[in-house]
């Protein structure tokens, strides 16, 4: 593939589902250094690309928007690139003839592949190197400061357990009343210092955790922008979470993570760090992989706390 001076990028509009795509951007950044790179993306990940170098322009996608709308993107990005990426699967490169694009439809894969390999595929089809992919998240110095303000009156020395207990499907999520128990025994038996961390729809399940527990809880769900929550993350030793944005946010930043699946499938989405731990249930309708469940979410719901705090031992201990 020569003489690619720009690159377009379309990718996907939920948090997690983007970070599992950087890995492809950080391949476009690293095969075509002298490239001008933009990306298409919903205006909820923004952030995420906005901050990464590499990146020259992010152009928001609202999948809402009226067809008039569209049309006028389209035509707004006509004429301008060499290489189209998409992973969203739309007609866009059909429209706007790059002279290299990823195909229209997307090659049957393995059911239980990992979404980032997924995403990776589609260079490999059209002879891209994807060896050595990394994820990429860059964060900026403004937001290290502010998170650096937020965790301020822990101790540097202290060990910070960060908490997710929201997702954006009720279904995805561990009992709150799960989270408070294991935030009380990690609190006392450990000795460690907890922030639960989220966005604004969190707020009344981090309450619901907080409410009686001891002062070393840090309750910052809605308190941050996405990526202050990144930076924030990474302060952090560990995270227990549901399978949710930040779940993603800290594994791409080789933070270990505890995460806990139930109607998801943890094969194509769970973390692959060296310390990640993936708490599940074996039963005989998960994953199901369905909006709604008939049997009370039984498979997150016998998931006990004592679980979850026994895999935080062993992964502090084995992070010394």
């Amino acid at each position: 593939m020569k003489k690619v001076k720009s690159v377009l990028l379309i990718t996907l509009s939920n948090i997690g589902d983007a970070v599992l795509t950087t890995p492809v951007l950080y391949i476009l950044c690293r095969e075509f250094p002298e490239a001008a790179v933009d990306v298409v993306c919903g205006p909820r990940v923004r952030e995420i690309f906005s901050s990464i170098s590499g990146v020259r322009r992010v152009i928001p996608y609202n999948k809402f928007d009226s067809f008039k709308n569209k049309v006028r993107l389209i035509f707004s990005l006509s004429q301008k690139y060499d290489l189209v990426v998409d992973l969203r699967h739309t007609l866009i490169p059909l429209f706007i003839s790059p002279r290299y694009r990823t195909a229209l439809w997307r090659r049957k894969s393995k059911k239980r592949a990992y979404m980032k390999d997924v995403h990776l595929d589609r260079l490999k089809q059209i002879g891209i190197n994807i060896e050595k992919a990394d994820f990429l998240i860059e964060i900026r110095d403004e937001d290290e400061r502010i998170a650096g303000e937020l965790l301020g009156h822990f101790k540097t020395e202290e060990t910070l357990i960060a908490m997710a207990p929201g997702a954006l499907s009720e279904v995805k999520r561990w009992p709150a009343g799960h989270f408070k128990e294991t935030a009380e025994k990690l609190a006392g038996g450990l000795d460690v210092c907890i922030v639960l961390v989220g966005d604004k729809d969190d707020c009344r399940i981090a309450d619901e955790i907080t409410r009686g527990l001891p002062q070393k809880i840090l309750n910052l769900c809605g308190k941050t922008s996405l990526m202050q929550l990144a930076a924030i993350l990474k302060k952090t030793r560990l995270l227990i979470t549901n399978d949710s944005a930040p779940m993603h946010l800290a594994a791409a930043q080789k933070v270990p993570v505890i995460s806990l699946f139930g109607p998801t499938n943890s094969i194509k989405y769970g973390p692959r760090g060296e310390y990640d731990r993936i708490i599940k249930k074996e039963i005989d309708c998960a994953p199901c992989e369905k909006a709604q469940c008939r049997f009370d979410n039984e498979c997150l719901r016998n998931i006990e706390s004592e679980e979850v705090v026994k895999a935080a031992a062993g992964i502090l201990q084995a992070i010394k």
